[in-house]
């Protein structure tokens, strides 16, 4: 399968709810997979995915902002670790842990 076709369907699985679909769509705009890059429809799709309860997606705005994007206050950055960790989430508790910020 061909990345836009891939990009496509992880669009209308999103869409339709899919909460998995959202971080997808998040790291096909961070990395410009399938698509054009583009840092803030990554961060609104990972924030829409952790507005559905995805751990993957809470800790991937942690993570996005940890590479130095600045469109994340490190307030938000560490309340979605937080928030990870507590979806069971183990990279996020143990970040937490590392960076005493449980």
């Amino acid at each position: 399968m061909k990345l836009n076709d891939l990009f496509t369907e992880n669009l209308k699985e999103a869409e339709n709810g899919n909460h998995l679909a959202w971080v997808d769509l998040g790291g096909a705009y961070l990395y410009g997979m399938g698509c054009e890059q583009d840092i803030e429809k990554a961060l609104e799709c990972f924030r829409k995915g952790a507005e559905a309860g995805d751990m993957h997606a809470c800790y991937a705005i942690y993570d996005t902002w940890g590479s130095g994007v600045s469109l994340i206050t490190e307030d938000e950055a560490m309340e979605m670790c937080r928030r990870a960790a507590s979806l069971g989430h183990e990279k996020a508790a143990f970040m937490l842990k590392v960076n005493q910020h449980d």
